[in-house]
C-alpha cells in the first residue's frame, strides 16, 4: 500500500530507533495505516519483524529489490552488513588516531618541561646520541630538572 503521508526526522540519526517521526510510522504500520530508517542491523531486523506481523514489506525505490522476497531480505541484509562493518572499521580507526594524537601530545609536553640548558643542547645538536624521539616516545620524562639531567647523562 502507498502511503500519502512523509515521514522524515530531518538530521536525526539513522543509528537509534527513537525518533518522532520514526515512532510515528512504527504506530501507522501497527494501526494498519502506512528514507533512511535505520543504520543498525539489529534495529533494522526489529523494523521488518514489525513489518511483517502488520503484513507489510520494503519496496525499494531506488534499488531493485524488496523485502517481500528472500532473495531481497538476503541482498538488504548483505548491504546492511557490509555498512556496519564499515561504520565499525571507521570507528576503530577514529579511536586509534585518537590514541596516538595522545601519545604525541604527551610526549610534546614532556619536551616543552625539559631544562633549559638541555633544550639548548638539543637546538644545537649537542643532546645525547641516545636522546632520540623514540627514547622520549618510551618513557615520561622526569620533572625535576636535577633527574632529567642525571638520566640523560647515562646515554
Amino acid at each position: 500500500m502507498l502511503l500519502g503521508d512523509h515521514y522524515n526526522d530531518g538530521e536525526l540519526s539513522g543509528g537509534s530507533l527513537d525518533r518522532p517521526a520514526w515512532q510515528q510510522l512504527l504506530a501507522d504500520i501497527q494501526d494498519g495505516e502506512i528514507d533512511r530508517l535505520t543504520r543498525s542491523l539489529a534495529n533494522f531486523a526489529k523494523i521488518v519483524d514489525i513489518l511483517d506481523a502488520a503484513g507489510a514489506s520494503f519496496v525499494f525505490v531506488t534499488q531493485s529489490f524488496n523485502t517481500a522476497t528472500s532473495m531481497g531480505r538476503l541482498t538488504l541484509n548483505m548491504l546492511l552488513s557490509f555498512e556496519q562493518s564499515e561504520r565499525e572499521v571507521t570507528a576503530e580507526r577514529i579511536r586509534d588516531k585518537i590514541a596516538a594524537s595522545k601519545r604525541r601530545v604527551q610526549h610534546m609536553i614532556d619536551l616543552a618541561f625539559l631544562a633549559p640548558d638541555l633544550v639548548r643542547d638539543v637546538l644545537e645538536g649537542k643532546q645525547p646520541l641516545g636522546f632520540t624521539s623514540d627514547w622520549c616516545k618510551s618513557r615520561t620524562l622526569p620533572s625535576d630538572w636535577q633527574e632529567q639531567r642525571a638520566l640523560l647523562a647515562t646515554l
